[in-house]
């Protein structure tokens, strides 16, 4: 896609004292009808002493089309889920929230303005305007030249204006605020090819502007403008990341501190992002981007310096698809829970773990290494082999969904940790029950550590995140609900396992080979498929959308749709383990223990009497002769067995996504929510 980009980015300081960064990008998108171009704005503004970064992207009414061609022209688009549920909103001609668009009557003819942000031409520089309504911001700045334009270096870079005195206005909660000082740069740029971009505004007056990437990724390149606004490069540079952050919105791993190297100009800087959550996201790049205000510390010639710099960063390497995605979760998953579950654990840990201060005198004199080795120990071994933790991605999605506060991460830490620790208890539970020897790629914690103490780790699991959640500026209604919820559900959850545990009668079987009438046995087999995953997925997504604030609806409708995501799940991956799963060593173990699941009973269904009696005996006979498993699964396959669970999985999916889709707005997290109910079906199928 053909883009022209006008930007400016200015650091300043408010009469009272407050330090700020705001940047505002303009970007022409070429249409392909060779009408106007679409006109797409980014803006950011940090606010240090708050420790918060704002970001918005708005685009006029020609965007989303513009978007969707851009989409139309990806090769790879119509079999990724996330495009194809991108697609699907911006047919609507509107982007998704947190994304605005702003129709052509409220675009500002003379200026180009999108919802009171831009850059306007005005007396030799430019004005930048910036409007959070959502936050009760707005800012007014004029950005006038103190060094003259020159060639930006970067081959990209038609033009740069290296330093610019500020002058203007920050309006906070309708409190207009003289800006005191302040300094700013400006360039226009044709394409986008530098993945990593940084102008550096030090103390001194010197100004640096480095980038990384276009035709060589690896190489850096700086330009340095001196106080006197002598020029001097482009240099050779190395710009190397020195630390990182996981986004928990959206699962990428952004840079947030360098050391920037121009051995030329003997410049060495330290650079280090002053808030760490200054991602942008936005459904208006395909590439996660990172845009904020770091602090700059260092020498040049010799002389030490420090300054502040903008930062313009497109992840490397970061999940850009649905299974990396989906990857990427369980590492921050786990990242959370060491957290909730640390090790070794201290007095302190103890007390938080168990309730706070309310239970010291049940626990002063209990010594931290014996909690440790009894119960945090156990559930730490199976928790550090990492699941797929898509239970815990399903409360986080949900929370986001109705406008979760992204910055509370406080409750994101909360909801993606209990899903995974509830999950693992019961898997500890089951692993006794099923006399199952291994878990995750190890010993289960009844082989590792005894039954008595995995019996006692396993049922800690389930109570442990009431502790964490109890800590949460969280309305008491909306805890009490939760609670009511979750409990709920735990009864439901062991009569599903006492249903799994018995099976099924032996009778209900034969009649179902002997007649092909698989429907009683179906409907047994779902309900286990209801209460052991359907509902623990259900409660998740109800307990992310409660803390959000939903309504009654949304909450109801969320769950009805997990609901149905975790039957389909328990489905598909029924198939996965005959059909194989990224080189899952499980490939083929239900047949071995003669399970009686899904593509099974469609088998049942479809094949002729003797054929029945055939399948049925081979399956009983698995066990004794594993050689067979991979005839079985061709049997499978070839009578429609795998595509009608499929389908079957994709109908229920269907139902509740229309449902659900009907109270949510079209939002970044929606488009996540389609993906995860395509992905079930498509991918995993």
């Amino acid at each position: 896609m053909s883009e022209h980009r006008l930007e400016a980015q200015a650091h300043v300081t408010l009469a009272d004292g407050r330090g700020w960064s705001l940047a505002v990008a303009v970007i022409q998108v070429a249409a392909d009808d060779g009408g106007p171009p679409a006109r797409l704005v980014w803006a950011t503004l940090t606010d240090v002493a708050g420790g918060r970064c704002l970001t918005a992207a708005i685009g006029d009414h020609r965007l989303p089309a513009a978007l969707r061609a851009r989409l139309a022209r990806d090769p790879a688009a119509p079999a990724a889920p996330t495009a194809r549920a991108l697609d699907e909103v911006l047919a609507t001609g509107r982007l998704p929230y947190p994304d605005v668009t702003v129709d052509a009557a409220a675009r500002d003819a003379a200026t180009g303005e999108l919802a009171g942000t831009g850059l306007t031409a005005l007396d030799g520089g430019y004005r930048l305007r910036l409007h959070l309504p959502d936050h009760h911001i707005a800012g007014e700045l004029l950005l006038r030249p103190r060094t003259a334009s020159i060639a930006g270096g970067e081959p990209a870079v038609a033009a740069w204006c290296p330093r610019c005195d500020v002058t203007g206005t920050l309006t906070l909660d309708g409190t207009a605020h003289a800006i005191a000082d302040g300094t700013a740069t400006w360039f226009a740029a044709d394409g986008d090819a530098a993945p990593t971009r940084l102008t550096v505004q030090l103390a001194d007056a010197t100004v640096i502007h480095a980038w990384r990437g276009g035709d060589d990724p690896a190489r850096a390149r700086a330009i340095v403008v001196g106080p006197d606004g002598a020029t001097r490069g482009p240099f050779d540079a190395t710009l190397a990341p020195t630390a990182t952050w996981t986004s928990l919105a959206t699962f990428h791993d952004h840079a947030t501190a360098w050391t920037l190297q121009v051995p030329a100009a003997d410049v060495a800087l330290a650079l280090r992002a002053a808030v760490v959550d200054q991602e942008l996201v936005t459904a208006t790049t395909s590439r996660p981007r990172w845009r904020g205000r770091c602090a700059v510390a260092g020498t040049v010639g010799g002389t030490a310096v420090a300054g502040l710099a903008f930062v313009d960063h497109v992840a490397p390497g970061a999940a850009t698809t649905l299974p990396e995605v989906f990857a990427a979760v369980p590492d921050a998953t786990l990242a959370v829970i060491r957290r909730q579950f640390p090790l070794p654990l201290d007095a302190a840990a103890v007390q938080a773990m168990l309730g706070g201060a309310a239970v010291d005198r049940y626990v002063r004199d209990v010594d931290p290494a014996d909690l440790e080795r009894l119960v945090i120990a156990p559930i730490r071994a199976i928790l550090d082999r990492k699941g797929k933790a898509w239970r815990s991605y399903t409360a986080v999605v949900c929370f986001y969904a109705l406008r979760g506060d992204r910055a509370r991460q406080d409750v994101v830490d909360v909801l993606l940790g209990l899903a995974e620790v509830i999950h693992v208890g019961s898997l500890i539970v089951d692993d006794i029950e099923d006399a199952s020897p291994s878990r995750r790629g190890g010993p289960a914690c009844h082989v590792a550590h005894g039954v008595p103490i995995a019996i006692n780790a396993g049922t800690f699991c389930y109570f442990a995140w009431q502790a964490w959640f109890a800590r949460l500026d969280v309305p008491a209604a909306a805890k009490l609900q939760i609670y009511e919820i979750y409990f709920g559900f735990m009864r439901l959850a062991h009569l599903g396992q006492a249903l799994d545990l018995q099976g099924f009668p032996r009778a209900l079987t034969e009649a179902a080979v002997a007649t092909g009438d698989v429907a009683p046995l179906a409907r047994q087999l779902e309900h286990v498929y209801l209460l052991k995953t359907g509902a623990p997925a259900s409660v998740f997504a109800q307990i992310g959308a409660i803390v959000a604030g939903g309504s009654a609806a949304q909450v109801a409708a969320l769950g009805e749709l997990f609901e149905a995501l975790g039957i389909a799940f328990q489905i598909m991956d029924d198939v996965q383990n005959l059909k194989g799963f990224h080189g899952d060593a499980k490939h083929g173990e239900d047949l071995a223990q003669a399970k009686v699941t899904m593509p099974v009973l469609e088998a049942l269904r479809r094949l002729d009497t003797p054929a029945r009696r055939e399948l049925w005996a081979r399956i009983e006979r698995c066990g004794r002769e594993p050689a067979l498993v991979p005839g079985l699964i061709a049997t499978l396959d070839a009578c429609g067995a795998f595509a009608a669970c499929r389908d079957q999985a994709h109908a229920r999916l269907e139902r509740a996504w229309q449902q659900a889709a009907a109270v949510l707005e079209d939002s970044i997290a929606k488009i996540m929510l389609r993906s995860f109910c395509l992905y079930v079906v498509e991918c995993l199928g």
